[in-house]
């Protein structure tokens, strides 16, 4: 068992060695990514049946798989790519009250916000 604490992000390769012989001619790679740096931004307060529009920047966290689901996928979701780490994500509410929406990053839950709608 070997423990390593990488302290920037990227790919990392990896070798192994056994003695001073290589186990594998190709390294291992590995993918770093900081969820907490990831940003949301202009998610306010909207109106029912409105769209709803903020922003996400991914730029700063590395490379990754972004999933952004509401309400537990109950309502229609959409991320607009603006770059390949920067999206508008985009939502209808159909009623009054506090939506949940779980974004995630390479399958970890970033920490969240709720929405409420008038």
């Amino acid at each position: 068992m070997v423990n390593y604490t990488p302290n920037k992000i990227g790919q990392i390769e990896i070798n192994i060695f056994l003695g001073e012989k290589l186990l594998n001619s190709n390294p291992f790679k590995v993918n770093i990514f900081d969820i907490n740096q990831i940003y949301i931004s202009n998610l306010n307060t909207g109106l029912v049946n409105q769209l709803v529009k903020f922003n996400i920047d991914t730029s700063k966290a590395g490379i990754g798989q972004l999933d952004i689901i509401v309400q537990d996928g109950q309502i229609s979701c959409d991320a607009i790519s603006r770059s390949s780490s920067q999206f508008d994500v985009i939502f209808v509410p159909h009623k009054c009250g506090l939506y949940k929406i779980d974004i995630r990053y390479n399958g970890l839950t970033v920490p969240g916000n709720s929405y409420k709608t008038k």
